[in-house]
């Protein structure tokens, strides 16, 4: 942990840390904001001597924070924290660093925007069972909104059962998009696939894997998880 002698030595080194269109502020363990950047303010809205936990965006998930942050200064640890937002109508997601630092003996966190986390559509979309569509264009051939998800969903390790679940289709209207669609598609390109497994190798290599459709992002409920520990 970061030891700070007294308020001021910590503002100096905050202000020298970041930069202003970076995204970090300290909040105290009651979560009352004491520094933020301007990006900060500007993007979450939230600034010193408010409480995070009565933003709007951070509200819906407060019992989700008080929980993760309890677990850290219990454990006297950090770690790293995906937070699903609810801002201006739409959900944004944000890795964060959390980390415990002490000014003038008393214990704050720290919070920074990281980009070490690794985006987890099993973790976001695997519990709730039951960025704009990206177009390859080669030869004329194009992929639905519907198959553009089917794939996102292969390329990241979702069943046939599961990617049914999440789309409110048949099991077998899958099998059809994937092997009398979505792989004669791809071997129209060029590829010489025969089964899944094929395909979904292809699918991630092309990057259908990296940008979630809208379709499943609006899918996605605010939560916020301790990804890995520090």
């Amino acid at each position: 942990m970061r030891n700070f002698d007294h308020e001021l030595a910590f503002a100096v080194w905050f202000s020298n840390r970041y930069f202003d269109d970076e995204v970090a502020y300290v909040k105290t363990l009651s979560h009352e904001i004491t520094f933020a950047t301007s990006h900060t303010k500007e993007i979450l809205g939230i600034k010193p001597k408010t409480n995070l936990l009565e933003n709007k965006s951070f509200t819906i998930i407060r019992d989700q924070i008080i929980q993760v942050d309890e677990v850290l200064v219990k454990n006297m640890s950090d770690a790293v924290v995906m937070e699903s937002l609810l801002i201006n109508g739409s959900i944004q997601i944000f890795y964060w660093a959390k980390k415990l630092i002490s000014i003038g003996g008393e214990i704050y966190m720290l919070v920074e925007q990281t980009v070490t986390g690794e985006l987890s559509a099993k973790k976001l979309l695997g519990n709730q069972l039951r960025p704009v569509p990206r177009y390859y264009s080669r030869h004329q051939v194009r992929f639905s909104n519907q198959e553009q998800c089917v794939m996102y969903l292969l390329a990241n390790d979702f069943s046939i059962e599961e990617i049914a679940s999440l789309l409110f289709i048949t099991a077998g209207t899958v099998r059809t998009h994937v092997y009398s669609k979505i792989i004669r598609k791809l071997n129209m390109l060029g590829y010489e696939i025969s089964n899944k497994e094929e395909a979904s190798q292809i699918i991630e290599l092309l990057g259908y894997g990296r940008n979630m459709p809208d379709k499943l992002l609006k899918s996605i409920r605010p939560s916020s998880y301790i990804v890995r520990s520090l």
